[in-house]
């Protein structure tokens, strides 16, 4: 089957994060997509909305589900691609499975984590064809439910935000030995706590860093927001050391920012995984750490040793832009395990 001749019906936050990459992605191959975008069925206004996100369920999420159904039975898609489908009801993902539509879930968090936010997925989960995961442990995990069909699948990296043409790397707003961006854990509290104490001039971005319980020790060095794609690169750039600490909630093995921080540029300090062994050597295109010892001892080094922390972000960024880890080309590696799935779904529905 050709590109053209596949038609594909993309539900999630479908302009929005690596969301709106996989479905760029899609087109540039060449498939005709049609984003269903639930941000349009989600705007953070109202408390009564914000309830309704939280708990996936009321008016705004039957609505979705309902016109999900509705367009799915109007513009006849082959597939239909759900991205985190915490929203969608087990009735609308059995209406589709059972209307001959290819059905295929798309995750990057753990659905063990948070049963109570995913239990519409998992009470649906055998219904869907295909479950695309970065987790190797979500294999076992989903037969359990009596789900079928488990591939692997990562993250990487968009190139129009971590490879701008032109990155400014001396903004004030951003400027720091060592940065790192993204969500409060306590885990990666401590690390930083730790340098802070160890007088590390770090600068920490993200959400939920008001969870963090020693909020006055850290108050200079964090700041409770989101950078936007357009900042991002940026950011990274204006730092001299990227630190990548990985989900413990979501026993991650890899991050998003395990292929951003290369990709821009900046040496990446990441948390040592057989997954990051796996993506970078050790020494050479990254460094890693496994104890807050180690952290610090290598950022005292590599702030040191300005030639040598250049040299490993230089090969950190070749092997990123040669080694298939943008999303372009997730997806085409994604596509080549779910097209004979799909091909043997088109057969038994003949």
């Amino acid at each position: 089957m050709t590109p053209q001749t596949l038609k594909i019906l993309y539900v999630g936050t479908t302009f929005f994060g690596t969301c709106g990459s996989r479905r760029e992605a899609l087109e540039r191959l060449g498939y005709v997509v049609i984003p269903l975008n639930i941000i349009d069925y989600l705007p953070r206004r109202s408390f009564l909305t914000r309830l309704q996100s939280k708990f996936s369920w009321g008016p705004s999420i039957a609505n979705l589900n309902h016109d999900l159904i509705q367009l799915a039975d109007s513009c006849s898609p082959d597939w239909v691609w759900i991205d985190k489908g915490i929203y969608i009801f087990t009735e609308t993902v059995r209406h589709l499975r059972f209307q001959g539509v290819f059905v295929v879930h798309h995750l990057t968090d753990d659905f063990m984590y948070n049963k109570r936010q995913f239990r519409h997925y998992l009470s649906g989960a055998k219904y869907y064809n295909a479950h695309l995961s970065i987790h190797p442990f979500h294999k076992h995990e989903l037969r359990s439910l009596k789900a079928s069909n488990w591939v692997r699948t990562h993250l990487g990296f968009d190139p129009s935000i971590c490879c701008p043409p032109f990155i400014l790397k001396s903004a004030p707003k951003y400027s720091t030995d060592v940065i790192f961006v993204g969500h409060w854990e306590e885990h990666t509290e401590e690390h930083v706590s730790f340098l802070i104490d160890q007088g590390v001039n770090i600068k920490v971005w993200g959400m939920n860093w008001k969870k963090c319980r020693y909020k006055r020790h850290l108050s200079d060095h964090y700041r409770m927001e989101w950078i936007p794609d357009s900042e991002y690169a940026q950011a990274i750039s204006s730092s001299k050391i990227a630190l990548c600490f990985l989900s413990k909630c979501n026993r991650n093995q890899e991050t998003g920012r395990s292929y951003e921080i290369p990709a821009i540029g900046t040496f990446m300090l990441g948390e040592r995984t057989e997954d990051h062994l796996r993506l970078y050597e050790e020494g050479h295109e990254a460094e890693f750490f496994e104890s807050s010892d180690e952290l610090l001892e290598k950022i005292q080094f590599y702030l040191a040793n300005e030639t040598d922390r250049e040299r490993i972000a230089t090969f950190g960024k070749r092997r990123a832009l040669t080694s298939g880890y943008t999303y372009f080309d997730r997806i085409k590696a994604d596509l080549a395990n779910l097209l004979p799935l799909y091909s043997s779904f088109r057969d038994s529905h003949l």
